[in-house]
């Protein structure tokens, strides 16, 4: 299984307020036909903890985080922003909330975690909250 991930764009929380400094990042994750089962697998992006990746059930009102999930993992430096997919689709879209600011990060880009592979793959596309 090869998936690719592009990040699609960001876009504001809130025009005003608390929310105003963070935004919705969203990324696109691309696979070959049957990459994807569907019927409740997880898909997520590997960020890093110091990411100040927000709670998605914070935020019921909006619609791209729908299935989306958070998972800190105070054991490692770590943590999985990512979907519950609905349908098996070749291509999927992962939405989180993070803030505004962009960090350049000169490491190796997180990984993919999906429930049909116990292993992680290292996307062809860059990406992170400093996505470009």
């Amino acid at each position: 299984m090869a998936l690719t991930v592009i990040f699609t764009g960001k876009v504001p929380l809130a025009t005003s307020g608390p929310n105003a400094y963070y935004q919705v990042w969203t990324y696109t994750v691309q696979g070959s036909p049957g990459d994807f089962i569907g019927g409740n697998q997880r898909i997520a992006l590997a960020l890093p903890a110091d990411v100040d990746v927000q709670d998605p059930h914070r935020y019921p009102d909006v619609t791209a985080l729908n299935g989306a999930f958070l998972e800190k993992d105070t054991t490692i430096s770590r943590q999985y922003a990512g979907k519950i997919l609905s349908s098996p689709s070749g291509t999927q879209s992962i939405s989180f909330v993070a803030p505004t600011a962009q960090a350049d990060r000169s490491r190796r880009p997180p990984a993919v975690r999906s429930r049909t592979s116990s292993r992680f793959r290292r996307p062809r596309a860059a990406f992170s909250p400093a996505g470009r």
